[in-house]
């Protein structure tokens, strides 16, 4: 008789993401469910960073925890063994290797990247030094620092216009989903724009130089079978900047072209870039990779290693092009997590 595997399915997170982590693992949850043989935990870490299991309307305190050489999750005084889990967490306090790290102290093995491969890849910053020394372009760029004080404010918009110029576009260093970021033509935009992405990114902003004719292609990556798969690029339509309503909002006025209308040429360097920086930010399981087409001229926008999972979201509908259904997603992530166990 085959014993019934265990799958925490954990989301939430202290984060500014928390509620889109949360769609995600509804969606994820949905699927589990109609697979026979698994018994699901679902693991919600509130706005707080309390870890509770929910059942129902009924929620349990709970831990990663290895104890007396048993690892799992600490409930009612108690170890429940987890075989597999999957943090689908978006942003900060989650996608950063926070979580990764607290399981891996646990001995409870995850899918996704793992801790160094999270921390790397969240942070926007960090990502452009790596591509620009893969010979991978980025948009022009600059981090700031106000560590929250008026004086260092007003010296990072002074460097902002020195070395980037009007028009800018300000984001947090370690956040998606849009949130912070914004589009700046003026100096009377400038300075609130960093403050309030500084103030959700540790007191580090970044700011870049606005692409303002450009085309936004994301390719999603699967490990399967030991095999790397990289989709051809999806372009998002969203005439101007992909707000978080934009993403989001069930009335949303962007389109998603799951195909995008590129030349061979440009498809395989989007594919050979995203390849290349997978290895370089020790990435694993699965990714997507954004970038700008502008011209002629390729440029990375940013990288994530947990995205979006609802079921209208762009990662799981490319990797469905790939011949790859959403249920079978989630068997290889389930496979990913197990064929780490004991290691």
């Amino acid at each position: 008789m085959t014993r019934e595997l265990t799958l925490a399915i954990i989301y939430g997170g202290r984060g500014a993401e928390h509620d889109i982590s949360r769609r995600s693992a509804e969606y994820l949850i949905s699927l589990a469910e109609k697979k026979r043989g698994i018994r699901l935990l679902r693991v919600l870490i509130d706005r707080a960073g309390e870890w509770f299991i929910e059942d129902g309307a009924n929620r349990r305190p709970t831990y990663p925890v290895r104890l007396l050489g048993r690892s799992g999750l600490f409930l009612d005084g108690k170890i429940i063994a987890v075989d597999a889990a999957l943090p689908v967490l978006h942003g900060d306090f989650g996608e950063d290797g926070s979580v990764q790290g607290a399981l891996e102290c646990a001995g409870i093995t995850y899918a996704g990247s793992g801790v160094f491969g999270s921390a790397a890849a969240l942070d926007k910053c960090h990502t452009k030094i790596v591509a620009e020394r893969l010979g991978i372009p980025t948009v022009e760029w600059v981090e700031v620092h106000t560590e929250g004080d008026a004086t260092r404010l007003g010296s990072a918009v002074s460097e902002a216009e020195e070395k980037i110029g009007y028009p800018m576009f300000v984001k947090p260093i370690c956040l998606g989903s849009s949130i912070g970021a914004a589009v700046v033509r003026r100096r009377s935009e400038l300075r609130s724009a960093i403050a309030t992405a500084a103030t959700l990114g540790d007191g580090r902003a970044l700011v870049e130089r606005l692409v303002e004719d450009k085309r936004e292609l994301e390719c999603a990556l699967i490990v399967k079978g030991g095999e790397l798969l990289v989709s051809h690029p999806a372009e998002v339509l969203s005439h101007g900047f992909y707000s978080f309503t934009g993403k989001y909002s069930e009335n949303t006025p962007v389109e998603l072209r799951i195909f995008a209308d590129v030349n061979s040429e440009c498809a395989g360097r989007l594919a050979a870039y995203s390849r290349e920086l997978f290895f370089a930010l020790s990435l694993r399981d699965l990714a997507r990779i954004d970038f700008f087409l502008s011209g002629d001229g390729i440029y990375l926008n940013e990288v994530n290693t947990m995205p979006g999972f609802t079921g209208g979201s762009l990662y799981p509908r490319l990797i469905d092009s790939l011949g790859i259904s959403p249920e079978e997603q989630l068997d290889i992530l389930i496979g990913a997590a197990l064929s780490r166990a004991g290691s």
